[in-house]
């Protein structure tokens, strides 16, 4: 059963060296998670890794360690990994972002989604996507050792309006696993991405299948998190029918499992909002009326309480 729940602070695209009145934006968000959070629910935090901003990753790391959130993994974001004619740039790049997650004291990391795929709407995941992928992140690796869990999250094109498929996850880290011979790199199923933009009636299918993924120990870290108005109300939205339930249910035995919520000023929620007409009904309440870390805790106490 999950013994760990974090939260990934405003969201993965977010900047990490943004300040309001001097202080760090992800450490506020830390604060006031702790705050509301008086059962110590979460313990862990998750945040965008920036090597050009190495000291501001540091005062977050221990700054977050101080207020009790004992788990911490980074976000590479911001490096095309599909992209085979930028193959010796990104993995430059991309061992520059684990040796400091490592440096910090991270041994566990993910991809955030929009990297992908090459910035080709036409790209064809098994010959345009997977190999270069599986290029960069096994030379990092292999580079950077102390790296132990590498997630992967894939995005689908957001004008195709599909997201993310636990599928494409599972190649995606079967053949990078594949290639370094051992087992560091997971699929990070979101459940937003799952059953946001699909079909309801493929909804006990995608289930299945992270059952499935998370019974073969292919899950270690996934997101709670609640798809179409990417609403922080994640009990109103259950209560709603918006996430099947079986599938909530099946997190319970994922180790360690992020909530998170969409700042309305994102801009990844913009697109969404101009390309999908579903995500028009994006719900900024919980920031615009200061609930959001009263309703993360109330979501923490209602998962941790499922059977």
């Amino acid at each position: 059963m999950t013994n760990t729940l974090g939260h990934v602070a405003v969201s993965a695209s977010f900047d990490p060296t943004a300040r309001a009145q001097g202080k760090l934006v992800y450490l506020s968000e830390a604060e006031q998670l702790r705050a509301a959070d008086t059962q110590g629910l979460y313990q862990g935090f998750t945040f965008a890794l920036n090597p050009d901003a190495a000291q501001d990753c540091a005062e977050i790391c221990a700054s977050a360690r101080s207020l009790g959130f004992s788990q911490l993994r980074g976000i590479v974001s911001g490096i095309e990994l599909c992209d085979s004619s930028t193959t010796a740039q990104s993995t430059a790049a991309l061992i520059r972002c684990l040796k400091l997650a490592v440096e910090l004291g991270m041994h566990q990391v993910f991809c955030v989604a929009q990297e992908w795929p090459a910035g080709s709407r036409d790209a064809d995941f098994d010959c345009d996507i997977l190999p270069p992928f599986v290029k960069n992140v096994q030379a990092a690796l292999q580079a950077v050792p102390g790296v132990t869990e590498f997630g992967v999250e894939p995005l689908i094109p957001v004008e195709q309006q599909h997201v993310n498929t636990l599928a494409k996850a599972r190649s995606l880290a079967d053949a990078c696993n594949q290639a370094l011979g051992v087992r560091r790199v997971y699929p990070v199923p979101d459940l937003a991405h799952l059953f946001g933009l699909v079909e309801r009636t493929r909804w006990d299918d995608i289930t299945n299948q992270l059952i499935e993924a998370i019974q073969a120990g292919e899950v270690p870290y996934a997101h709670l998190s609640v798809p179409e108005s990417r609403t922080d109300q994640f009990l109103t939205a259950i209560a709603a029918g918006d996430l099947p339930e079986r599938a909530v249910r099946a997190l319970r035995k994922v180790p360690c499992v992020d909530t998170e919520a969409f700042d309305p000023n994102d801009r990844f929620l913009d697109d969404l909002r101009r390309l999908v007409p579903r995500f028009e009904s994006a719900d900024p309440s919980g920031w615009t009326e200061g609930k959001r870390f009263e309703r993360f805790v109330e979501t923490a106490q209602y998962f941790q309480e499922l059977p």
